[in-house]
C-alpha cells in the first residue's frame, strides 16, 4: 500500500470498527463524531471495505458548505429502485449503507437549519421523503446511514437539536 494509505490500528480504531459494525448488523444509524485527525472517516472507510458486496451496496457522500438537500435526495435516489408503488429499495436487492462525511458542513439557511441534515432526519424517523416534483412520499428501504463530523468551528456548524 502506498505510504499515505497506511493505517497504523490503535485500540481505539479497533474498538470503533467493531462497534460500528455490529451497529449495522443491528441496522442502527450511526454517527461517529471527534475532532480532525481521530479516525472517524477511516473507521467508516474501514467498516464499508470489510462489508460483503453480495449483500451491501455502499455510498460515500463527502458533504461540503454547497450540499443542498436536492444534491443528497438526488444522490441516494440514483442508487435505488422502484419496487413498489411509493416504496424504493436499493439496486439488485442489496442493503445500501451510506456514509455522509463532513455531515455537520452544509451551510445553515435562514431559519438556521442544514437542510440535507433535515431531509435525513425526517427518513431516519419515518422512512420516507417527498418527491419533488409529484409531491408523493418516496419509502426508502434497507439503507443505513453511517454519518462523520467534527466539532463545530472552521466551517463545521453545529447541527441542529
Amino acid at each position: 500500500a502506498p505510504f499515505y494509505k497506511i493505517i497504523v490500528p490503535t485500540v481505539d480504531t479497533i474498538r470503533y470498527e467493531f462497534i460500528t459494525e455490529n451497529l449495522i448488523k443491528g441496522g442502527a444509524p450511526i454517527m461517529l463524531v471527534g475532532p480532525v485527525g481521530t479516525g472517524k472517516t477511516s473507521v467508516a472507510q474501514a467498516v464499508l471495505a470489510k462489508a460483503n458486496n453480495k449483500n451491501f451496496g455502499k455510498l460515500v457522500v463527502n458533504m461540503s458548505a454547497q450540499t443542498t438537500s436536492n444534491n443528497v435526495q438526488d444522490i441516494i435516489e440514483s442508487r435505488v429502485e422502484k419496487r413498489t408503488k411509493g416504496v424504493y429499495v436499493p439496486i439488485g436487492g442489496k442493503r445500501l449503507i451510506a456514509v455522509m462525511d463532513d455531515f455537520n458542513m452544509p451551510a445553515k439557511d435562514e431559519f438556521f437549519s442544514q437542510p440535507p441534515l433535515e431531509l435525513l432526519r425526517q427518513w431516519i424517523d419515518y422512512s420516507f421523503w417527498y418527491d419533488r416534483q409529484k409531491q408523493v412520499a418516496k419509502e426508502i428501504r434497507d439503507m443505513q446511514l453511517i454519518a462523520a463530523m467534527g466539532p463545530p468551528g472552521g466551517g463545521r456548524q453545529a447541527i441542529t437539536e
